[in-house]
């Protein structure tokens, strides 16, 4: 009994001068751990932000519509890339269904291939959404690109100018002031009507105000949408130009 007990206080000490010596590592390798959680969580909440989950597109609209930055999106998505391009080529179609694009513009765009990249847009207080820019760029000047919300599948950024004439050439170009303010309202009942058409909720109300720039005479026009209640859901911003027009930008 005398033999073991000797031994006791000597093994005591040993086992006791181990884990002294092994507890710097244990408290990193701990710490290490906790911090993969924290990284893991922190990942899967921004993909969940990024996930229109109830199939709305309002959201991805007001975060297109205000000061976000774009970043690169290198990760999965819902969406293909030959899948957001042909929602926006749906875009253009509906379009020109409604007058907003010529004749002419829409067969340029249908004989240009186009291209795709997925983009996360992040505001200020972090609020994001996955969407895709597609672009086509056409010989003469006509640009037109579609930003695609990568959970729904609609547009919440259209973009169409022609460096050569006026996009929607039914709409005669004139030095007439009191003409072409008549122009730009015909243009903007069109989109009014194509805007509530295809997000089916409706514009209920408009704020215009136009500036001459370098560029010619701009109309801007934000526009309240609503729910048939009366609730406001979100506010987009349309941009005439002489020679084209931008939305959400």
């Amino acid at each position: 009994m005398r033999k073991r007990s000797r031994y006791v206080l000597p093994l005591i000490t040993l086992l006791l001068a181990v884990l002294g010596a092994a507890m710097p590592w244990l408290a990193s390798w701990m710490q290490d751990a906790r911090i993969s959680g924290f990284q893991e969580r922190l990942e899967l909440n921004a993909v969940n932000l990024t996930l229109q989950q109830d199939g709305s597109v309002e959201e991805a609209l007001q975060i297109a519509a205000s000061d976000c930055e774009a970043i690169l999106w290198e990760d999965r998505t819902n969406l293909t890339w030959e899948e957001a391009f042909e929602e926006a080529r749906r875009v253009v179609a509906k379009m020109g269904s409604y007058d907003l694009l010529g004749k002419n513009e829409l067969r340029r765009l249908e004989k240009t291939g186009g291209q795709a990249e997925p983009y996360l847009l992040v505001t200020k207080d972090g609020a994001s959404a996955l969407v895709w820019t597609c672009w086509w760029n056409t010989e003469g000047g006509l640009l037109c690109a579609v930003t695609v919300d990568d959970a729904t599948g609609k547009a919440v950024r259209i973009l169409a100018l022609n460096g050569e004439e006026v996009i929607s050439s039914d709409l005669p170009q004139t030095n007439d002031l009191s003409q072409t303010a008549k122009n730009t309202y015909v243009r903007l009942e069109k989109w009014l009507m194509f805007l509530e058409g295809y997000y089916g909720i409706i514009p209920s109300n408009v704020e215009e105000w136009t500036e001459r720039t370098e560029g010619g005479l701009v109309s801007r026009f934000d526009i309240g949408f609503a729910e048939e209640e009366g609730e406001e859901l979100c506010e987009m911003r349309l941009n005439m130009y002489e020679s084209g027009v931008s939305f959400n930008y």
